[in-house]
């Protein structure tokens, strides 16, 4: 798995991919990557007009064709999830809200542009720092209220889920 830095990294050379080199023509947020005639990799050179169209996610494999980080000839959506959030060292609950429409508070519908998806992955990664102090933080209240027995459980889960949207 990527450490969080690297995956950081990744994720702000895909938001750069997505604006400078694939085009409005070529992005589909509704569809992980729908191939026609010419293969994913071969898209960004037939500039369109192939039938190869995709989200992000999609788009990453095109980013970095050594990786196969989508299956799309035998889709299994929790294995390509699973490879995504390797590859970016995220959770799979990142993964719904970075690259799936209106998943796990992702505002953006099924017809986000590129440049708005782009958009949506550096605000992420820009927030992330603060998202993890935030949950530190939390963490910490919730174990000394829980001394005084106000909390039984501490639910990580929900507050890794808010923090997403926060």
């Amino acid at each position: 798995m990527a450490t969080r830095a690297q995956g950081r990294k990744r994720l702000l050379e895909l938001a750069k991919f997505l604006r400078e080199k694939v085009t409005d023509k070529l992005f589909d947020f509704s569809e992980v990557m729908v191939v026609g005639d010419k293969r994913p990799k071969d898209a960004l050179k037939a500039g369109g007009g192939c039938g190869t169209v995709g989200c992000a996610m999609g788009w990453a494999d095109v980013r970095w064709p050594n990786r196969d980080l989508i299956n799309i000839e035998g889709w299994d959506a929790s294995a390509n999830d699973f490879a995504i959030a390797e590859f970016f060292g995220i959770s799979e609950k990142e993964v719904d809200f970075l690259f799936y429409p209106e998943r796990r508070g992702n505002a953006l519908e099924e017809t986000a542009t590129r440049k708005q998806v782009a958009k949506h992955i550096e605000k992420f990664v820009a927030q992330e720092r603060h998202r993890q102090e935030l949950k530190a933080n939390i963490l910490h209240q919730i174990k000394q209220l829980k001394k005084f027995s106000l909390f039984d459980e501490i639910d990580k889960e929900e507050i890794e889920d808010a923090l997403l949207v926060w």
